[in-house]
């Protein structure tokens, strides 16, 4: 009975010290965590560790780690060695210790002080990133740059003194240290890298030294109660001038101090204005002298008390996002002289009006985009919040990267089929877009294309697409269905992410994407239908991922698509049951015309639209050749007019070399071949259609006479 209870005892003991005691060995060092205090100890280098890989042993007890020690003979401290130690307040780094990892402290949130030694000759980037109670810190006094984000984000830290050694301040050293309210830049320092100081929102006043050779962009961004930076008069490649920062001729703007307010007169001379170099300042009016021809990106961006802007003629180049974020900017006024630009409502264009570059943000109600615009800009509609509705003209072929982004009272928006290219996040958090229809000329949806539309509840994508991007409909929370056409051939993962309320999913493909089982991420997959071609259910149910849908047959397959992508499209690609009629449309680009309709590489119909019975899966190609886009009547015998219509189109026939012609029937589809008016019977030469019940977007008519017939393609806004 002892010795039962004797091994009792020790099995106990022995698991009370497991619970307390962890270690081993790591390169050529051991450790051991006993009571919350971790040991190094041994002699040689500590290795370097990893984020998310090759993670330090003592990574999984971080957390309740509450004291570090590491002894003499310990040389380096590895990559990531302490990150998220997060309880710890303070250690001792031994003299010896000659070099230091990146984010070897980074996260320890609770460590408030802490000194290298001499002996140490470099530091990894970002080793205190994170640390948001670190007050005091001293750095050994013959390392030679800070690194890159070292203590960015140390909130506490008030103050610090630089080593005379250091000659570079890294890129976003002491970004966000909010509380830092003074630093002397040591007058060795030559670099002082991007994002240096940014958002060190306590700093008033900085002095940059006569050694210093280059400045990286954005180095006080977010500083917002900086009022002075001053330059030493010896600085041969910078100067300062009531405060601002220019280069040494005063050619160029660098930054002016966002604690700065009133009203501001740029120096004439200056040419260039740098990047975000007015960003987030306070004043209420700005003055752009005529020997300025450069404005960079995000120049004037966050000047929110800014109403009014006047570009003078001379500048030749504006880059992007220069007014972003100037939420009371209600005039931009380009002068008529400026022979590259042009304004007009207070929206910025290229001088032709071809680009539209940038709408101001404040704008509200509609707005229709000039009919010579070509190309709409990144982010030129960049949260224009108030702007409920936006026509887009046939003129536009592209549609940039965060074009209508943050659109948030943008109910609905038609895109035409001019349109080619449709940019990333184009209409990301449109969060009251409830519907919009993608255009057949579209072949990529771009990554997050559609993301943070929470209304959004349905979509079809057109069947020349063959591409759909990472995250393109990810947080639509209200979509519950979605089609894919047999395009389709690729799939971003992560496709609908979180908050999806998908029940039903058509995919004509009647070939499985290949798909990883995050593609579908957030929808409830047997809760949500997906329907196939029937011929096609058993292949699906086979297929990973696609398998874990309730999935059913949805019938017959009829899949148009073009001969040559290049000289037209076809619509109707849908799902069909037994014996139901089929209607296909082809649509002949500019300087094409429509041929025939071909299966087998037999010719089944030259009717444009084609219908026809359905009774098995078919795969038509719409063929085109150059010449017009007219079949059998002269186009000049067709008009129609006002088009674009609100409401209201006048159909009027001509003689032709065939005669006069009269008009037998009217129908109209829309543009995946969907028939939804039909007017017979009505003869005479000229009449008017009434289609103001229809949506805005783009629609054909097909006109027959006794002579013909021809498809033409009308706009209703």
């Amino acid at each position: 009975m002892k010795k039962h209870l004797l091994l009792l005892t020790t099995a106990v003991l022995f698991s009370v010290a497991s619970a307390f005691a962890q270690g081993g060995t790591t390169g050529p060092l051991t450790w051991e965590i006993n009571s919350g205090t971790l040991t190094i100890s041994g002699t040689g280098a500590m290795p370097n560790y990893g984020y998310w890989d090759n993670q330090a042993p003592w990574y999984d007890y971080r957390e309740s780690i509450t004291s570090i020690v590491i002894e003499s003979g310990v040389l380096t401290i590895g990559n990531y060695a302490f990150a998220g130690c997060s309880a710890f307040t303070s250690t001792n780094i031994p003299d010896g210790i000659l070099f230091i990892g990146e984010n070897a402290f980074s996260s320890c949130s609770n460590l408030v002080l802490i000194t290298l030694p001499n002996s140490v000759t470099t530091i990894g980037d970002a080793i205190f990133a994170g640390c948001s109670n670190l007050t005091l810190v001293t750095l050994p006094s013959g390392i030679t740059s800070t690194g890159n984000y070292t203590f960015q984000s140390c909130t506490s830290l008030t103050s610090i003194t630089l080593p005379i050694s250091i000659t570079t301040i890294g890129d976003g050293a002491f970004s966000d240290c909010g509380s830092l309210a003074s630093i002397t830049i040591p007058s060795n320092v030559t670099t002082i890298g991007e994002s240096a100081f940014s958002g060190c929102s306590s700093l008033a006043s900085i002095t940059i030294p006569n050694g210093v050779t280059t400045i990286g962009n954005n180095v006080f961004r977010g500083s917002y109660n900086l009022t002075s930076i001053n330059v030493e008069s010896g600085n041969v490649n910078y100067s300062s001038e009531n405060g601002v920062l220019f280069n040494k001729d005063k050619t160029t703007l660098i930054c002016c101090p966002q604690g700065k307010t009133g009203s501001y007169t740029i120096p004439n001379g200056v040419t260039t204005i740098e990047i975000s170099a007015l960003y987030g300042c306070r004043f209420t009016s700005i003055t752009i002298p005529n020997s300025v021809t450069t404005i960079e990106q995000s120049a004037f961006s966050g000047c929110y008390n800014l109403t009014s802007i006047a570009i003078p003629s001379s500048v030749i180049s504006i880059g992007e996002r220069v007014f972003i974020d100037c939420n009371n900017l209600t005039s931009i006024n380009v002068e008529s002289a400026n022979a590259n630009y042009s304004s007009e409502n207070g929206v910025l264009f290229n001088k032709d009006k071809t680009m539209l570059i940038f709408c101001l943000q404040g704008k509200t109600g509609s707005y229709t985009i000039p009919s010579s615009v070509i190309t709409i800009e990144n982010e030129a509609f960049y949260y224009c919040r108030n702007l409920t509705s936006v026509t887009i003209p046939n003129s536009v072929a592209t549609i940039g990267q965060y074009a209508f982004s943050g659109c948030e009272s943008l109910a609905s928006i038609t895109i035409s089929n001019s349109v080619t290219t449709i940019g990333q996040y184009a209409f990301s958090s449109c969060y009251n877009l409830t519907s919009i229809t993608i255009p057949n000329s579209i072949t990529t949806i771009e990554n997050f294309t559609f993301s943070g539309c929470y209304t959004l509840t349905s979509i079809i994508i057109p069947n020349g697409v063959t591409t759909t991007g990472y995250g393109a409909f990810s947080w639509c929370k209200a979509l519950v269905s979605i089609t894919f056409p047999s395009s389709v051939t690729s799939i971003g993962d992560f496709y609908f992410y979180e908050g999806c309320s998908l029940t039903s999913i058509t995919n004509l493909n009647p070939i499985p994407v290949n798909l990883d089982y995050y593609y579908f991420y957030g929808v409830d997959r047997s809760a949500c239908t997906l329907k196939v071609p029937t011929s096609a259910v058993s292949t699906y149910k086979n297929a990973e991922v696609w398998k874990e849908f309730n999935i059913v047959g949805g019938g017959f397959l009829v899949n148009p698509k073009p001969g040559n992508n290049e000289h037209g499209y076809a619509t109707g690609n849908e799902l069909y049951p037994a014996n139901a009629t089929a209607t296909v449309t082809a649509t002949a680009y500019t300087d094409y015309k429509f041929v025939n309709w071909t299966k087998n590489g037999e010719i089944v119909s030259t009717n444009n639209p084609y219908s026809f019975t359905v009774t098995e899966d078919v795969e038509l190609v719409a063929n085109f050749e150059k010449g017009v886009g007219i079949e059998n009547i002269e186009i000049a015998a067709v008009k129609i007019y006002p088009n674009p219509t609100t409401g209201e189109l006048i159909l009027n026939l001509i003689q032709d070399k065939n005669g006069e012609l009269k008009i037998k029937s009217v129908e109209v589809f829309d543009i995946y071949g969907r028939a939804l008016l039909s007017f017979v019977s009505l003869m005479s030469p000229k009449t008017t259609i009434d289609i103001s019940h229809l949506s805005t977007g783009v629609y054909f008519l097909r006109i027959r006479t006794e002579q013909g017939e021809v498809v033409r393609k009308v706009v209703k806004e």
